[in-house]
């Protein structure tokens, strides 16, 4: 792993630390591509064996990981194309004002957005996992001139991410439009669970996150790069809340 940040914590009662950076290795890929796979089979998103699509065979993808140990326990990918996923085969939608400003050039999407318990029912901040690998995403992108772009996830995900105020914007006026033929149609038509389509400037997920990780309530920094998320009555309480 090219490792890019590292979140020190309490997991069970025992010092863990979890390593978030890019996958370069045959094993981490395996892995990764395994959890994406066992994910959505267990809740029935794929209409497949794999959940690799056209993105993944192509090289069209960045990879970013979650590790506990030798275990993947989180994972996000960035897609850069043009048109992004989202507009080409998913919705159809009127582009939001803030995205007609950014260059399809300087757009990727965020996909495949996973972050599993770990060992069962052990504590996780789940949350925060996601928002560490997004922090990665933000330092690549800062690297590749990416400023914004889209996603699709679910309403249940999309209120948790409005919970924590993450500046997710969801599009309005959107009509899906995923074929029937499509390896995630099942994920597209959850009754219970809508598909939304998102979009995200650069500047502010990065803001957001600066800010969230100085909070000294929650957060200690230890070393470049490495934070403890600290063990006391305010993570605790967020923790009830199911905030993190």
């Amino acid at each position: 792993m090219k490792l890019l940040s590292e979140l020190f914590l309490k997991i069970d009662g025992e010092n863990k630390s979890i390593l978030f950076g890019i996958p370069n290795s045959q094993g981490e890929m395996e892995k990764m591509f395994l959890l994406r796979q066992e994910v959505y089979k267990r809740n029935n998103y794929i209409s497949t064996e794999s959940d690799k699509d056209e993105y993944d065979k192509d090289g069209k993808s960045t990879y970013f990981i979650a590790k506990i140990g030798d275990d993947v326990i989180g994972t996000v990918r960035l897609i850069k194309d043009i048109p992004l996923p989202t507009q080409k085969e998913c919705f159809d939608f009127q582009e939001p004002k803030e995205m007609k400003e950014i260059s399809l050039v300087n757009r990727a999407e965020l996909s495949r957005l996973i972050s599993i318990p770990y060992k069962g029912k052990i504590y996780l901040p789940r949350h925060l996992i996601l928002l560490f690998l997004i922090d990665c995403i933000c330092e690549y992108a800062q690297q590749k001139d990416i400023l914004g772009g889209y996603s699709f996830i679910t309403s249940k995900l999309y209120d948790k991410m409005t919970k924590i105020r993450i500046p997710f914007h969801i599009v309005k006026n959107f009509k899906q439009k995923y074929p029937p033929t499509g390896l995630m149609y099942p994920y597209f038509n959850k009754k219970d669970n809508q598909i939304v389509p998102i979009y995200y400037k650069l500047d502010e997920i990065k803001g957001y996150l600066e800010n969230l990780f100085k909070n000294k309530r929650m957060f200690e920094k230890i070393g470049e790069n490495k934070i403890r998320l600290k063990d006391n009555l305010y993570n605790r309480f967020l923790k009830f809340l199911k905030i993190i």
